[in-house]
């Protein structure tokens, strides 16, 4: 195996100075640019792979960032879980991953076990140094998750989409200019009367304000969005939105929209069943952007760009690993909001006349 004293060796260089450039040591070598494109040379053509174990005691750095996923159980068969929740996970995880990677560093994955939250295991690893700062998705109301955002550790950690405020540096999501989209889109198609097929809040209020600032009368159907089992989660859905489907002619609702692009491909299927066409009878919107290109007709839906949420996450978090505890006291109280789009396709059109 090619060691480091035989890189520097070859490129004619002290191995401090080596060091300098294929390990990112700290220390009082200065290189030039012609010398590091030397060494980095040198090193290629010899094949030399940095010790990671050694650069990681010498700088004190793991150079893995943890992502923490207080979702379904490490030992349990994914395919049972929420599809809407693994589709959004899987957004997050590849945004985190991506910007990781591009610094040099790895993503571990952490979920809870049979004894343990995955908040407890990532707090845990990160004080023993086993990765350099955590983010977590915050959305969940699991009280582990719950009590780190009330009572934030002086550590690299980085929430997003906290369902509480917290002083954790946060990624947001731009709920109200989402609802404000949305009931945009459907004032200029014509729609006077909508129902909001969801169980979750805070999208609720913003869209039943935006509503209200557009002359718009909203309704609001509670599903079960607690989707732990599938298939069981779009029977479950299914039997939710017939129920909202029963009721629509009575309120004359001639849009539907839905906490999500698994809601919204339910309640296609449950109109297409019912011999009702989509968008000529009634307009269905989604949310997430995840799937919806997928269905028939192609839904309109609200991007959520969770890519890139993860990728500003992780953005903060390899900035207060570089900056240290400065930086982690600095970025305390930091938020950074992700703007949304509308992406309008086949699932939306003027309303049918009465």
């Amino acid at each position: 195996m090619v060691s480091l004293t035989d890189v520097a060796r070859e490129a004619g260089v002290s191995v401090a100075a080596a060091s300098a450039v294929l390990n990112r040591s700290k220390g009082s070598v200065r290189v030039s640019v012609p010398v590091a494109e030397r060494v980095r040379e040198v090193a290629k053509r010899l094949h030399y792979v940095p010790n990671y174990h050694m650069r990681s005691v010498r700088r004190g750095r793991s150079d893995t960032i943890g992502l923490l996923l207080e979702v379904g159980n490490a030992t349990a068969d994914t395919t049972l879980a929420d599809p809407a929740m693994t589709e959004y996970h899987h957004a997050l995880m590849d945004g985190v991953e991506q910007v990781a990677q591009a610094a040099g560093s790895s993503m571990l994955v952490m979920r809870p076990t049979e004894r343990s939250s995955a908040i407890d295991l990532g707090l845990q690893v990160l004080r023993q140094r086993r990765v350099d700062a955590v983010v977590f998705p915050a959305s969940s109301s699991h009280p582990k998750v719950q009590t780190v955002l009330a009572d934030p550790p002086d550590l690299p950690i980085v929430t997003i989409e906290p369902i509480v405020p917290t002083e954790l540096p946060t990624v947001n999501f731009n709920e109200a200019r989402a609802a404000e989209l949305i009931i945009e889109h459907l004032a200029q198609l014509g729609h006077r009367r909508w129902a909001f097929m969801s169980s979750v809040l805070a999208r609720e209020a913003a869209l039943m304000e935006a509503s209200r600032q557009a002359g718009l009368e909203g309704q609001t159907w509670k599903l079960d969005t607690r989707l732990e089992q599938f298939p069981a989660a779009v029977d479950r859905a299914t039997r939710a939105v017939e129920k909202v489907l029963d009721a629509r002619g009575e309120l004359d609702v001639t849009a539907l929209v839905c906490f999500n692009d698994l809601v919204a491909a339910v309640t296609l299927q449950a109109l297409h069943q019912r011999g009702l066409r989509v968008p000529q009878d009634v307009s269905v919107v989604g949310f997430d952007n995840l799937r919806a290109s997928w269905t028939s007709p192609r839904l309109t839906t609200v991007d959520h760009h969770l890519y890139t949420m993860g990728q500003r996450a992780s953005e903060m978090a390899m900035e207060m690993v570089e900056g240290g505890e400065e930086a982690v006291a600095a970025m305390r109280g930091r938020v950074v909001t992700v703007e949304p789009d509308l992406v309008v396709r086949d699932s939306t059109a003027p309303a049918p006349k009465r």
